[in-house]
């Protein structure tokens, strides 16, 4: 039964031929049924199992591993929110233009996908201003004289807004400690992708002015191809809009939710997520201490529309059919030409549809080819296939897939508390049994009033003890289903991060 401790016969157990509820919680506890030091975020055995000097060294390097692969994975997450040139869709990339963003924790592997795919809008460089009624040569003015890769990183902007309470300690925990580590290394990494954006900024900024100082010189600058062209950004910010979240000004090929059909950009989109694991706000007894609640209550709320609030929310992305450059793009940011057609995606099924669409005189004819079409036996593949390009519904969940793992950890840490409060509880009650036992034992039983209250003071500890070794028993095997469904989790998360 896993950490259940199984039934022994002992030789002070009045011959009922089960483990006396005192062993039985020492047994549970380890050691003497002391609580203090041996409970660490849960019940478990001796502490010394856990201390350095016992560790097993396989579980040591298992340890080391582990780590190994979290710091690559922190790692990659935070070299995935860097904007590179030559990572580009349909003028937009793959990573956010905020400063803020390497505090992001949605899966970048996962949104980068679903960008390449043209199944959400990639991250435009926002414009600051925009007016409709400015020119070409206006637009293009202002936007080769404003536009940069990146928003300006600031030394400030890197640190951690998460301060431990117990680092400024006199005695630090190990706990602490190690997070302490963590938040330096995790500091490391984001000044190397700082510095690494910067260098992607530098040389995006650089690249416009030789490349616009190269067109007024009339020469070549197929060196400058993933810089976007003129008629590019023309088509991108001619029509320009304004996302209802970040007031910022986007070309208009952005995300639209399903409930409301409102637009939202990416930037603003993948800041979402789910409120951290917390217990329902409408339950009827509020009054009691979140300990005392029961640990399969807790429950992880979905996002709901920033707009209109419905909580199945989801986007939808149309990509341009007139612009395909950049990955799996038939041309380069700096070859798009709005007066070529092959830079274009459109299908030539409309142009079909417009020719065999019946006028009137076709309906006045009775030869026509137009009035009675013909039965086309793939009709069937072909609304499928149309079926298959519309466009997919992205929620956040798909994007921060870990919002089960959290809350089943929450549940866990939690009832590991209550199981160590009810462990804590047990003990001081088998202490005052023990010590009542004693002191009755040593009075004279002169009379038989005295023997049957004896009698029945030992069957009421006797019952006592089986109801307190059943609820320890009932402890013990819920945190041993919650560890193995949240093992289960974590092996279903390695296997689809190894995908």
């Amino acid at each position: 039964m896993g950490n259940v401790p199984g039934k022994e016969s002992n030789g002070n157990n009045n011959g009922n031929g089960s483990m006396s509820t005192a062993a039985f919680t020492r047994e549970f506890l380890g050691g003497d049924g002391n609580l203090n030091g041996q409970i660490t975020g849960g019940l478990r055995y001796s502490s010394s199992r856990k201390g350095k000097n016992f560790e097993d060294p396989v579980v040591r390097q298992r340890r080391k591993e582990r780590e190994i692969q979290k710091n690559k994975y922190r790692n990659k997450q935070i070299m995935n929110l860097v904007v590179k040139i030559n990572e580009n869709v349909d003028g937009g990339y793959l990573a956010p233009y905020d400063c803020y963003k390497y505090e992001l924790d949605y899966e970048t592997d996962i949104v980068r996908d679903l960008i390449i795919n043209r199944e959400l809008s990639p991250f435009f460089i926002p414009l600051q201003d925009f007016n409709e009624n400015w020119t070409n040569d206006e637009l293009i003015n202002y936007i080769l004289n404003n536009i940069k890769l990146h928003e300006n990183i600031k030394p400030g902007d890197l640190e951690d807004n998460f301060e431990d309470p117990n680092e400024h300690r006199l005695h630090v925990s190990a706990s602490s400690l190690k997070r302490k580590q963590i938040k330096i290394q995790k500091m490391k990494m984001k000044e190397n992708a700082a510095e690494l954006q910067n260098t992607e900024n530098i040389k995006f900024l650089k690249d416009i002015k030789n490349k616009e100082r190269d067109n007024d010189n009339n020469n070549d600058n197929d060196k400058y191809l993933q810089i976007p062209s003129n008629d590019l950004l023309i088509k991108l910010y001619k029509d320009s809009e304004e996302c209802p979240i970040c007031f910022l000004f986007y070309p208009k090929y952005l995300n639209i939710t399903t409930c409301c059909s409102q637009p939202i950009c990416s930037e603003c989109f993948v800041q979402m997520k789910r409120l951290e694991p917390h217990f329902p706000h409408d339950e009827e007894d509020n009054t009691r201490d979140d300990e005392d609640k029961d640990p399969n209550s807790l429950i992880s709320e979905v996002v709901k529309c920033p707009f209109c609030a419905i909580s199945s929310f989801g986007i939808t992305y149309t990509p341009p059919k007139d612009i395909r450059v950049g990955i799996y793009g038939k041309c380069l940011p700096g070859e798009y030409d709005s007066n070529d057609s092959n830079n274009s995606d459109n299908d030539d099924d409309d142009n079909d549809n417009e020719s065999n669409e019946i006028t009137e005189l076709d309906m006045e004819d009775p030869f026509t080819k137009k009035k009675i079409p013909a039965v086309n036996n793939n009709s069937n593949n072909n609304n499928k296939e149309k079926k298959d390009k519309s466009p997919s519904i992205i929620t956040i969940d798909q994007i921060r897939p870990d919002w089960e793992q959290k809350l089943l950890s929450a549940r866990t840490k939690m009832a590991r508390r209550s199981a160590a409060a009810t462990a804590m509880h047990a003990t001081s009650l088998l202490q005052g049994h023990s010590g009542h036992n004693h002191n009755t034992n040593q009075c004279p039983n002169n009379n038989n009033n005295n023997n049957n209250n004896f009698r029945s003071r030992g069957d009421s500890n006797r019952t006592s003890g089986s109801q307190l070794e059943a609820i320890l028993i009932e402890e013990a095997v819920r945190l041993s289903l919650l560890d193995e469904e949240e093992r289960k989790l974590r092996e279903r998360e390695k296997e689809r991060r190894r995908k």
